[in-house]
């Protein structure tokens, strides 16, 4: 059916943006602050060390 192949597509394209939108989101609100702390407490544990 040919009149279903639109649908199907914006379908896919919303699903892609919704993915992308979740994706950095959490990336931005878990992951790097989660590295940033790690990189503090490398930085902390080298001023230790000396």
């Amino acid at each position: 059916m040919p009149q279903l192949n639109p649908i199907f597509f914006l379908n896919q394209l919303s699903v892609s943006f919704l993915v992308l939108f979740l994706l950095v989101i959490l990336l931005s609100k878990i992951f790097l602050p989660n590295l940033h702390l790690l990189q503090l407490i490398r930085v902390f544990i080298t001023k230790l060390s000396k």
